[in-house]
């Protein structure tokens, strides 16, 4: 059984759920994502069918240790499914070995504490377990799984966890997920993960990791990985090429590490590509192999990357995130951008581009990010309109200011500072998402970022950053860019009245902190 959209309430307030006589041969309750709250009823302990409990997504509170006695009565063989994620538990984990046919724990982001207990061994049904998101401390060892072989969904992650493994350790599970984001698995990197070759998802970033890559394990990732997450730690060291590219390798994400050298090959049918903060270095041209149609994300941002950008982008026609800033980019930027009509976010500022923008930019008119650096005719903006974030600082081109930003409804952040411009500011400014108080209908790309293709998705995060101009000091701005709204007309030849729109926002300014 099942409600939707219940007003708050506890289920005390439900008469039937007081008396475990009118369920007698119930096996399965779920009352997930609904605005439920008080305790677990009790009565579900005392059914002897009682298999599932599925409470997620509501407001149940309390001591878990409490609740979960609650539940001990004949059901206690036979109750398989615990989920009771996203709800306001607090305490330490219970016993789970009171219930020795569990297969399914969920108890992601509750507000539980404390160690997880090794008697978690003795489920030797277990497949799932997930307790991330809580406030949980201490080591975890191989005494914790040497009996769960039928473990398949390993989830951990933004705890306070120590995983210590003898390094030859040979888990007796083959791993689907695991998520072991904010688990400490370094310095060495994990030994045991390479024995799981049928893992679809690893993700252990933030484990503090000071290590290289497996070089001979990441030029053949297991076949059925979709994706790997090994971001913000201290892997150092060249990254080896994939020799035995995954059938559904769509997302690699290695960002804020140490690599460094050449870029190596990657699989054809990548959708997201994350390496910045590195020290990558050498051309782009191998990445011209992803070449099947499906990469949507590439983020190569802040690397000692150069040369000219190869005339490949025609092959990435979903691509919507591109960020090329801070490397060493030159020569003239390629046409076939323009061919990027999914475009939301383009960042290339500090490189060493020369030669004209291509005007084709325009085409990529679902744009509502660009922070272009240098040497960039002002009329690039010209038929973009969903545009947010337009920064062309020093840019060294005159004129006046082209009318057509007057149509930019949404823009929120202007920087035109450092050029050579003249003539009036346009009376026709249309600053509505700037003068108005509150956020405009169009947002920044902030938070989750989705690559599909073959019934897979692929998740990370990304934000949009960048380095804006307040009181004279340059300062990023990342997931606090949205609260943001600047015009920058500054170190200009500019004359004559302020529009209205612009002198109606001569107040005093409280700036959001950067981040």
């Amino acid at each position: 059984m099942a409600w939707c959209d219940l007003p708050p309430m506890s289920l005390s307030s439900f008469p039937h759920f007081n008396n475990s006589k009118d369920f007698t041969s119930l096996e399965s309750l779920h009352l997930e994502n609904n605005q439920l709250k008080g305790g677990i009823p009790k009565f579900f302990g005392d059914i002897c069918t009682s298999r599932e409990l599925r409470l997620s997504g509501n407001n149940f509170d309390g001591q878990l240790v409490e609740r979960i006695n609650d539940l001990f009565g004949c059901a206690k063989d036979s109750f398989e499914v615990l989920e009771l994620a996203r709800n306001q538990f607090t305490g330490s984990l219970p016993d789970f070995a009171i219930f020795p046919s569990l297969k399914e724990i969920n108890l992601f982001s509750n507000k539980l504490n404390g160690t997880v207990s090794k008697t978690i061994v003795s489920l030797h049904k277990l497949e799932h377990l997930d307790v991330s998101s809580n406030s949980l401390r201490g080591v975890i060892s191989e005494a914790h799984f040497s009996n769960l072989s039928k473990l398949r969904h390993l989830q951990l992650s933004n705890n306070s966890l120590t995983l210590e493994f003898d390094f030859n350790w040979a888990p007796p599970f083959q791993l689907d997920e695991m998520y072991l984001k904010s688990c400490k698995l370094g310095p060495t990197f994990p030994n045991w993960i390479l024995t799981q070759s049928n893992v679809t998802t690893i993700d252990i970033s933030h484990a503090e990791i000071s290590d290289t890559i497996p070089a001979e394990w990441f030029a053949n990732l297991p076949t059925k990985l979709v994706l790997l997450n090994l971001s913000c730690n201290q892997i150092h060291g060249l990254l080896p090429n994939v020799t035995k590219m995954p059938l559904n390798a769509h997302t690699i994400d290695l960002n804020a590490d140490r690599l460094e050298g050449p870029l190596p090959l990657f699989s054809t049918n990548l959708s997201s590509l994350s390496l910045s903060k590195n020290r990558f270095s050498g051309s782009l041209t191998l990445l011209c192999k992803i070449n099947g149609g499906l990469l949507g994300f590439l983020d190569l941002s802040d690397n000692l990357l150069s040369g000219a950008l190869p005339n490949c982008f025609m092959h990435w026609p979903n691509l919507f995130i591109l960020n090329l800033a801070g490397n060493n980019f030159f020569g003239e930027v390629p046409s076939s951008l323009g061919l990027l009509l999914m475009l939301v976010t383009l960042s290339l500022r500090n490189n060493n581009f020369s030669g004209d923008f291509p005007l084709s930019l325009k085409n990529c008119s679902s744009l509502k990010f660009m922070d272009l650096g240098n040497k960039v005719p002002a009329r690039i903006a010209e038929g973009l309109p969903q545009l947010i974030v337009l920064i062309l600082r020093s840019n060294k081109f005159n004129g006046s200011i082209p009318w057509h930003i007057c149509q930019l409804k949404y823009l929120r952040i202007l920087d035109f500072s450092l050029n050579d411009i003249s003539g009036t500011i346009p009376q026709c400014l249309n600053f509505i998402a700037i003068a108005h108080k509150g956020k405009s209908s169009s947002n920044l790309f902030d938070g989750d970022y989705l690559g599909t293709d073959g019934g897979y998705v692929c998740m990370g995060i990304y934000v949009d950053s960048a380095m804006v101009v307040l009181k004279g000091r340059e300062y990023e701005y990342g997931k606090n860019l949205e609260l943001l709204k600047i015009i920058n007309l500054s170190s200009n030849k500019l004359s004559g009245k302020l529009p209205s729109e612009i002198s109606s926002l001569l107040e005093l300014a409280v700036y959001p902190k950067a981040t």
